[in-house]
């Protein structure tokens, strides 16, 4: 026996034969044209109708993918994790990363491993940095070495190149060099890298990366890029633009039609000449934009763990002396940032959501993606007057 509900017709085993709505509709525009024409013209007016019907459809269709959909544009500086919350996008939404992808890695880690010792070497000559207990004329001879060599990201380790960085990382005037990075833009997973091509967890044959490895790594900034997930049945438009200044100026035809902007921070980056000032002017300069406007604007203040440890070491005052906090305080130099990014905010009609972040915390960015998610979809509720 059939059997109906409010809003369905139902077959007797119980499987949906037809549902009311669609039913009540498509009477009512049938009754509608065809009474106006006088009852003729019948085959003209269910025509009509399944076109009225039809365009409805297309038009619900429509309304409902621009609800469901996000675009996000990805700004930042180049190092303050955009790459990386990307890789985690993949991580915990796609498959992640196959045997074979984290292999292509490799050259990519090599080229970091060459540029942070590089960058150790100019500037170990730059401050005459030389300790007693290192023979200099021999770390001189292994530096010009591996400064001849010709590496780019594409780049495989030999062996004698292998084992000169291993023996240079082993130098007290290289180490005393590292001690005074702040000085210089080194990179944040250098002492990482350094100490798993020590340890031989690095080496030059055989080499796969693991997840935490390629998580760690820079990625040289190219050109735009764009990136699809489906984050809780929502499809997401990732929009990666890159940080370095003669990249920037692509990032303005990609607004518009943004649903949200996601601006990352490297909090960090304090003790790195003006970088994190330069960071918050780029930061104003963007909410200046018309644009910024019509949608959410997020902003990650990323890399709070080195922030922390960084600070045992290195003063927040140093740098800014207009924080009058406690120099070595995480919590009121955190406080401070926070404050510093919302205050260049003028705009009252600009809603910005902020977040401190782990970009290399896979769990902290599963509660960010969800979160942004969430912001994304609401934002488009209210727009499309659901809310």
């Amino acid at each position: 026996m059939v059997s109906f509900s409010k809003e369905h017709i139902y077959r007797p085993d119980g499987g949906l034969l037809v549902t009311w709505v669609p039913v009540v509709i498509f009477l009512r525009l049938l009754l509608a044209r065809f009474f106006s024409m006088g009852g003729f013209k019948v085959a003209g007016a269910l025509r009509g109708v399944w076109l009225d019907v039809d365009v409805k459809k297309r038009v619900e269709t429509k309304t409902k993918k621009k609800k469901e959909f996000g675009k996000v544009v990805l700004l930042g500086m180049e190092g303050s994790g955009k790459t990386t919350i990307l890789k985690q996008a993949k991580i915990i939404y796609s498959k992640g990363f196959s045997t074979l992808e984290l292999t292509e890695f490799a050259p990519i880690i090599f080229y970091n491993i060459y540029e942070s010792m590089k960058l150790l070497i100019i500037n170990r000559r730059k401050f005459c940095i030389a300790e007693k207990d290192d023979d200099i004329s021999q770390l001189c001879e292994l530096e010009d070495f591996l400064l001849m060599q010709d590496v780019n990201d594409h780049y495989q380790f030999n062996e004698k190149t292998y084992q000169t960085i291993i023996r240079l990382w082993a130098s007290s005037s290289i180490k005393k060099c590292y001690e005074m990075r702040s000085k210089f833009n080194l990179m944040d997973s250098a002492e990482y890298y350094l100490n798993a091509l020590c340890d031989g967890r690095i080496n030059f044959t055989g080499y796969i990366p693991s997840v935490k490895d390629i998580l760690k790594c820079r990625l040289p900034s190219g050109d735009l890029s764009r990136h699809n997930f489906t984050i809780k049945g929502r499809h997401f438009e990732f929009v990666d633009i890159g940080g370095h200044r003669s990249q920037r100026i692509k990032w303005m035809h990609c607004l518009p039609e943004a649903t949200a902007t996601c601006f990352i921070v490297s909090a960090s980056d304090y003790d790195q000449g003006n970088r994190l000032r330069e960071a918050m002017y780029f930061f104003e300069e963007t909410l200046n934009q018309e644009f910024c406007k019509e949608h959410p604007f997020i902003l990650l203040i990323n890399k709070i763990d080195l922030l922390k440890k960084k600070l045992k070491v290195i003063p927040f005052n140093e740098n800014f002396p207009e924080y009058k906090g406690g120099p070595h305080n995480f919590e009121e130099v955190q406080s401070f940032i926070l404050r510093s990014f919302l205050s260049l905010n003028v705009n009252s009609k600009i809603l910005i959501y902020p977040y401190f972040t782990r970009a290399i915390d896979t769990d902290c960015m599963k509660s960010i993606f969800y979160a942004v998610s969430n912001i994304i979809v609401k934002n488009n509720l209210k727009k499309y007057s659901i809310l």
